[in-house]
């Protein structure tokens, strides 16, 4: 279900204060989105970017930003689903970042979350960061990319 109105708003007031500390490479802000009492799950965009703790967030947090000069995005509209003390929502939005001197878009760039209740505050506890190829056709759920000796395994 998709919750209209002021339920939604909460998240979405969540996600925009968790994309404005990261555009301004606040690591203490960014952390005070995540919940404190549980492991974090987070999957960024890059093949070896997966934490499963606050430490490891901040590792990849702090790589992140010492590639990226700049850091913009548009937030679409947010989808949410609310159950007792837990929710989970998506958005698109459309980036733009700096890197060393290039400006590179994503003009749909994918973020799942889990967010997880304590006391009357909501907090991230999983989120999933996945980037469209854009060179992919519409109506084509996979990109046919031939294998060669170099990459038969999908690990």
């Amino acid at each position: 279900m998709i919750l209209p109105g002021p339920n939604v708003q909460i998240f979405r007031d969540i996600i925009e204060g968790y994309f404005d500390a990261y555009k301004n490479k606040d690591l203490d802000r960014v952390l005070k989105f995540f919940h404190p009492d549980i492991p974090v799950m987070i999957w960024g965009t890059g093949k070896d970017e997966c934490s499963l703790t606050l430490d490891q967030l901040k590792d990849q947090l702090e790589r992140d930003w010492k590639q990226l000069d700049t850091i913009d995005y548009y937030i679409n509209p947010v989808a949410c689903n609310i159950g007792y003390n837990m929710a989970w929502s998506f958005i698109t939005c459309h980036s733009i970042f700096t890197i060393a001197g290039e400006k590179v878009e994503y003009p749909l760039l994918r973020v799942s979350f889990v967010f997880k209740q304590k006391d009357s505050s909501w907090y991230i506890a999983h989120m999933h960061w996945s980037v469209t190829d854009n060179q992919q056709d519409d109506e084509q759920s996979y990109q046919r990319i031939p294998l060669n000796a170099a990459s038969t395994s999908m690990i």
